[in-house]
């Protein structure tokens, strides 16, 4: 086989086009094509997975061992790797973790792209770069600062609030401002005030109510002396201006615009929206879709500059550029086609929806302004009401010059949601007249507006990541999962009317911790995301943030574990002396559990009180490990268990009747023993199997250490017959799996 250049992209929905450009671009013979399912490795999930010094220890995730195997099984044959993951820090990181594992760091390179056409493809092929090491500490401290607050705070918060808890950088501070929020509406009492309005033929106005009210309360409450002024008919014009006001069109999608227009538009979920755009990115249809710059290049306005003109559209003569917001890291373009030409991309009405509002937004971004004639007039009547003079005023705005709107209408591809467009209609919808100072007017009616105040509004969950974004909190490649999060934990639910609404669990969790953890703080949470962007731009500070945030949050939860002991019904575990909680298994049954989570110790809940497993401890030892027998209820009665059972490890499930004396009955056990095999039926490290279901075989699975092809042995534990599996490799390795699917998060200890 000749020696070939490898391209690794993240996903293997690419896979098809890359390699179809690549070879157009450089010959069918020069590049293969494949891809690593996203994240290779990660942090274990059954352990810290970091050292005193926040060093990790990674090991492959679901599915990554695969595609590492069969990713070195290309990189040794190939001249050059080039590391063509996603253009963002996640993508960064994940080259690294390839280059790494692959130890191809001497011929790797690191390529990126905006979008997936083949002059972007020639452009970065060409020009190659080598990893950004700055962008993956950025990634690594992340995760590390995600994996400390999870760690030591989801078995805190479930401590403190007795019942399964979930504790997260970014959704802690959020499900915290929801429940805050929950309680702002329900305990809101609403003010009914008054107010009226003057019909004048076409065109209205209304009653300006400040001369009638006091600061401290600008409501207007007084029913009969309002019905008083609606009678009122005569007034006379004291100002009114005129002038031309422009419309710019709004900036080009950026990720957290995009997914509130997606929501408000077409309906889609976070969720949902990021799929379908990661799918028009795969497809090559539109430029990366992760990201927080609102601004084009100036070869894609040289795009739609031709397309305008061609079309007889009012483009502009120069870009236009937009203000990004505050702390935006801008790596990449805003939102937009790839091909301003083409229109029409798909069958799929959702698709092609989509596609169309990103190419709305992008052409309409780059065309002239929309000019309004703007009308503002107040007027005083003739008569005066308790001694007062009367004021009302009219506003009203007519089009003169469409501009940009000639190409759509303006909420079109909006964001925003219907109640922040009610007052920019009732403008355009107002046709003032043109008048002048001193002129008299009648009005035709008037009437008497009952109104009322309202709660804060719930949020959507477009507003909410709108809310996201200006409370500088989480980045554009987070929002959907944050917000997808919280409502899969149970912290949030929506109506009918999309709105979020703050569970119960939501407010438990926020009337316990809230002003316990720094991190619930959205100010806290804020300034985590702009020390780590920091470390992005170079700044060598990732051991001390981790230190400090570690060491705060340790404080924190073990000042809130204090508190516990203040409860004169507080019962204290038998291993450390800390406060006992009664905490809820997944079983619905109930337990004690140490508020210490160095001990961590679980005892029983006998009628309210906290008893120890190991209080029912009998002088009878264990044949299989020789550590004590303690009495067990089961569904038959009494029975005599290990107390090794209740290792963390290396449990030892062996189990003996109760003969009538009430002694373990080890015949019964030795012959059970006899007709299982030989094989001890206690331990769980190999797994108990009646022999002759032991089944062996191999399967396209090779080891990730030495690549050799894996060997699958399978049976049934007879203590309970359930099913198990191991993948074992002559190299010594083995591996527990399911599914016939060997998992290499779960290695098997020598």
């Amino acid at each position: 086989m000749s020696a070939q250049n490898l391209v690794i992209v993240e996903s293997k929905n690419k896979v098809s086009k890359v390699q179809s450009y690549l070879d157009q671009l450089y010959g069918k013979s020069s590049f293969i094509v494949s891809y690593s399912s996203g994240h290779i490795r990660d942090l274990p999930t059954d352990s810290f997975g970091l050292t005193e010094n926040y060093t990790p220890t990674y090991v492959f995730s679901d599915g990554g061992a695969k595609r590492v195997a069969e990713l070195k099984k290309l990189a040794v044959n190939a001249q050059n790797v080039y590391l063509a993951t996603d253009d963002d820090r996640e993508g960064e990181a994940i080259a690294w973790h390839l280059q790494t594992v692959l130890k191809c760091k001497e011929r790797a390179f690191r390529v990126a792209f905006n979008e997936i056409t083949k002059a972007a493809l020639k452009a970065t092929f060409d020009n190659p770069r080598s990893l950004n090491m700055k962008i993956v500490a950025a990634q690594e401290a992340r995760r590390f600062l995600d994996r400390i607050i999870g760690y030591v705070g989801t078995p805190v918060f479930t401590v403190l609030c007795g019942e399964r808890q979930i504790a997260g950088r970014v959704q802690s501070s959020i499900v915290v401002y929801l429940a805050d929020l929950e309680r702002q509406i329900q305990s809101f009492v609403s003010v009914h005030h008054f107010g009226v309005s003057f019909l004048f033929d076409e065109w209205t106005a209304n009653w300006e109510t400040e001369n009638f009210v006091e600061k401290s309360n600008p409501y207007f409450m007084d029913r009969e002396i309002a019905e008083k002024i609606a009678l009122l008919k005569n007034f006379n014009v004291i100002s009114f201006e005129e002038k031309p006001v422009k419309s710019s069109p709004p900036a080009p999608f950026t990720t957290p615009t995009y997914l509130r227009a997606a929501q408000v538009q077409c309906k889609l979920k976070p969720k949902e929206a990021m799929k379908i755009a990661q799918k028009l990115f795969e497809d090559g249809h539109i430029t990366y879709h992760r990201t927080d710059s609102p601004n084009i290049s100036d070869d894609a306005f040289s795009m739609i500059q031709a397309f305008a003109l061609k079309h007889k559209l009012p483009v502009l003569a120069q870009v236009r550029k937009f203000k990004a917001k505050k702390n935006a890291q801008e790596g990449h373009e805003a939102i937009r086609p790839t091909d301003i030409n083409i229109s029409k991309i798909s069958e799929d009405l959702i698709l092609q929806q989509v596609y169309q509002m990103i190419w709305l937004r992008a052409v309409a971004s780059q065309m002239e302004e929309a000019t309004y004639t703007s009308r503002s007039v107040r007027l005083v009547a003739d008569q005066k009401i308790e001694n007062r003079d009367v004021f009302i005023k009219a506003t009203g705005r007519k089009l003169i010059d469409q501009g940009w709107l000639r190409l759509t209408a303006k909420t079109s591809f909006s964001e925003n949601e219907q109640d922040d467009i009610k007052e920019d209609e009732q403008e355009l919808n107002n046709p003032v007249p043109l008048l002048t100072v001193g002129a008299d007017v009648r009005a035709t009616s008037g009437q008497v507006n009952n109104k009322s105040t309202q709660p804060p509004r719930r949020h959507t969950e477009a507003s909410l990541i709108k809310f996201m974004e200006d409370s500088d909190i989480g980045r554009p490649s987070t929002y959907a999962v944050i917000v997808s999060k919280i409502i899969e934990h149970g912290y949030v639910v929506t109506d009918n009317k999309n709105k979020l609404h703050a569970t119960e669990l939501a407010m438990r969790l926020s009337a316990k911790v809230a002003d316990k953890f720094d991190f619930c703080n959205l100010t806290y949470t804020a300034g985590l995301e702009g020390q780590l962007d920091l470390i992005a731009h170079g700044e060598n500070i990732s051991q001390r943030l981790l230190k400090e945030a570690h060491q705060t949050i340790l404080a924190q939860a073990q000042n809130a574990s204090k508190l516990l002991e203040q409860d004169p019904n507080t019962q204290y575990c038998s291993k450390c002396q800390s406060a006992l909680v009664l905490l809820t298994g997944a079983s619905q049954k109930t337990y004690f559990k140490c508020s210490n989570l160095a001990c961590g110790h679980n005892m029983k809940n006998e009628n309210g009180k906290a008893i120890d497993k190991e209080d029912n401890v009998t002088p009878f030892n264990c044949v299989e490990c020789s550590k004590s027998l303690i009495i067990m209820n089961g569904a038959k009665g009494k029975f005599f268990g290990c107390s090794g059972f209740f290792n963390k490890r290396n449990k030892c499930r062996a189990s003996y009747p109760m003969l009538e004396n009430g002694e373990p009955d080890f015949a019964q056990y030795a012959k059970r023993k006899e007709q299982l095999g030989s094989q001890s039926i206690g331990s769980v490290d190999t797994p108990k199997t009646n022999v002759a279901t032991v089944s062996s075989k191999s399967k396209d699975h090779t080891c990730p250490e030495c690549n050799k092809t894996l060997s699958q042995k399978t049976g049934k534990r007879s203590t309970d017959g359930k099913k198990w599996e191991m993948w074992i490799c002559e190299c010594g390795s083995k591996y527990w799996g399911a599914r016939n699917k060997p998992d290499f998060s779960k290695k098997v200890s020598s």
